[in-house]
């Protein structure tokens, strides 16, 4: 009977190595797991505060006109386009990370962006293909950004109330804007 318990109770010790072993190792996936979805959320967060400049920003970006001055859009389009840039970063790292998801609209929208590229590489003016028209700016690099801020918004945008706020405030001052340049009363640019 005692030989049976010693039996029994290096058993019941093995055992409980082993499951130490692997509570240790379970733990360790978990804080693995935890530490990625940190660095995800850190990446969803740069996600949202870029895409929240593209919403609430970027429509009030005015450049004053003068006689050697740029058009008023261009500091909107660079604006645009270093957002872009950040966004295409950041949608690589989603690829990489295996976060990437696409459904049947995506991979419409995909072939549309293929036709794109295309174009813009059979482009007999690449320059054009590339930044678009003098004042408007809608060429590859633009529709890419546009593509970009349709994919994060879609997978990665985090609403909360106090951006609806936002985007009031925002269109009221485009609206006030827009009302005063109708009227040749803005003072940064005139039409």
């Amino acid at each position: 009977s005692k030989n049976h318990n010693k039996k029994t109770s290096k058993k019941l010790k093995k055992q409980l190595k082993k499951t130490d072993k692997l509570a240790s190792v379970n733990t360790d996936t978990n804080s693995i797991i935890e530490i990625n979805t940190a660095k995800s959320n850190k990446l969803n967060n740069v996600i949202n505060i870029i895409l929240c400049i593209i919403l609430f920003i970027i429509p009030l970006l005015i450049t004053p006109r003068e006689i050697d001055t740029p058009p008023y859009n261009l500091l909107k389009i660079i604006t645009l386009l270093l957002c872009g840039a950040i966004l295409l970063v950041c949608v690589i790292i989603k690829i990489v990370k295996k976060e990437f998801k696409l459904d049947l609209i995506d991979k419409t929208l995909l072939v549309f962006y293929a036709l794109i590229v295309i174009s813009t590489i059979f482009s007999t003016n690449k320059v054009k293909a590339l930044i678009g028209e003098d004042n408007r700016y809608e060429g590859f690099l633009t529709l890419t950004v546009y593509f970009l801020t349709y994919y994060c918004a879609k997978y990665y945008f985090n609403y909360n109330k106090k951006l609806k706020y936002f985007a009031i405030a925002t269109v009221i001052i485009s609206s006030v804007i827009g009302i005063l340049q109708y009227y040749n009363i803005f003072p940064f640019y005139y039409i």
